[in-house]
């Protein structure tokens, strides 16, 4: 199966108001592999994409001088994705469109 590349523009609804990034996804078969840009980070993330679209996502992003571990799960399909992320005692929501590659990242 040949890699597909997805690019999505997000917004991450935390208890401090929205945040707006991109989450950029590589497929290769099951395995899911990108970069998440927020708050002016760029962070690695991994998991895997089910045949129904259900996907499971893991990573880490660095806030101000906080470095939170996450996991995260959800939807994911060529339009858009929807996922539920969980880090600690924390639930936050993340949603997205898919965007052009070339769009400039003023998240």
């Amino acid at each position: 199966m040949p890699q597909m590349q997805y690019r999505y523009r997000i917004q991450v609804q935390t208890p401090m108001g929205k945040r707006r990034g991109f989450l950029e996804l590589t497929l290769g078969g099951p395995a899911l592999t990108g970069v998440l840009t927020v708050m002016g980070r760029r962070e690695p993330v991994e998991g895997i994409l089910n045949r129904d679209g259900s996907c499971t996502l893991r990573g880490r992003l660095r806030a101000m001088s906080r470095e939170f571990v996450f996991s995260a799960v959800g939807r994911v399909d060529c339009q858009g994705l929807t996922l539920t992320v969980t880090s600690g005692r924390s639930t936050f929501q993340v949603t997205g469109i898919a965007c052009p590659r070339t769009e400039e990242e003023t998240g």
